[in-house]
């Protein structure tokens, strides 16, 4: 039988899950679309995660698995992540299973398990851990109340900063710019668009705040100014709040892609009196989920008895 270990990560927009021997080899790696997440119960989530899991470890050795870690879109509870797990659980029976925040898996994969995981992708959301293992997180609250610093949050911003440009009469080009990617005629029409549309499909445009901001929009360069506190700010409470992190190790579409950001984020954190080196993270956070079940595999395993004497 081949002992294998598997880690899922549920992101806002894409799910990859990843299937190892004991020993790290690649059994069987796949990323599809985040689908039927949002809005769901958790029993309902544990059932595709389930059924997903075991149509991938099907044609390998289902008798085999082991292990599986899922860091979970959604989870920002401590509760959510065990309610999670216990569903899971009860639909992978004999597998060791584990289930925390998808920004979690971030600091593990980095190697670095003392770090703030920092994601800026579609959303926003930091995490850490106190020097007594409690996890302590910020942010993660959604499009419509948050995601600073993440893509849709970006571009939430970049529509409030459009109406109030044309309020003002401002040449900006900015509000342009946003109508022609979002393919509406006028900026009063682009908070229907947000509305309307998956904010997965409206947050992919954050990139043009970058490029307006570049090309010398005034409004361009106060929203990644912002975005950029904004992260910075996630870390602080996470700080604030226990944590006791050496690095910040950042992962998401939006951070990696753009140094302005990144930039933004430093001096965001110098404002704070936080010393902490940002580093972009280098690895798949899949991965990270595979080295939580490895972790938890191995506490699992009796010690071997000393012999008798």
């Amino acid at each position: 039988m081949t002992r294998l270990v598997a880690g899922i990560d549920v992101g806002g927009t894409k799910t990859r899950v990843r299937v190892e021997t004991a020993d790290g080899a690649e059994a069987a790696d796949t990323t599809a679309p985040t689908a039927g997440w949002r809005g769901t119960s958790f029993e309902v989530k544990a059932e595709l995660l389930a059924e997903r899991l075991t149509a991938l470890v099907a044609p390998l050795d289902p008798a085999g698995l082991a292990a599986v870690a899922v860091g979970a879109h959604g989870c920002d509870l401590e509760e959510e992540s065990e309610e999670l797990r216990s569903h899971l659980q009860r639909r992978l029976p004999g597998v060791v299973c584990v289930v925390v925040n998808d920004a979690e898996l971030v600091a593990p994969a980095a190697g670095s398990p003392d770090a703030v995981g920092l994601i800026a992708g579609t959303g926003s959301v930091a995490v850490g851990r106190t020097p007594t293992g409690a996890r302590v997180h910020a942010g993660g609250w959604g499009w419509v109340v948050g995601d600073e610093g993440g893509a849709a949050g970006i571009v939430r911003e970049a529509v409030r900063a459009s109406l109030r440009a044309v309020e003002d009469d401002s040449p900006d080009p900015l509000p342009g710019r946003l109508c022609r990617a979002l393919a509406v005629g006028h900026p009063l029409d682009l908070p229907g668009r947000l509305v309307t549309e998956d904010p997965a499909a409206w947050s992919a445009h954050a990139a043009l705040v970058f490029e307006a901001a570049a090309d010398g929009s005034a409004v361009g360069e106060r929203l990644v100014a912002d975005a950029g506190d904004a992260l910075a700010d996630l870390v602080h409470r996470v700080v604030t709040r226990g944590a006791r992190p050496t690095r910040v190790v950042a992962a998401g579409g939006v951070v990696v892609a753009q140094p302005a950001l990144r930039d933004a984020l430093r001096a965001g954190l110098d404002r704070r009196d936080l010393a902490l080196p940002v580093d972009l993270l280098d690895a798949p956070p899949v991965l990270g989920a595979l080295a939580l079940a490895r972790t938890a595999l191995d506490r699992t395993v009796p010690s071997p008895r000393k012999a008798l004497r």
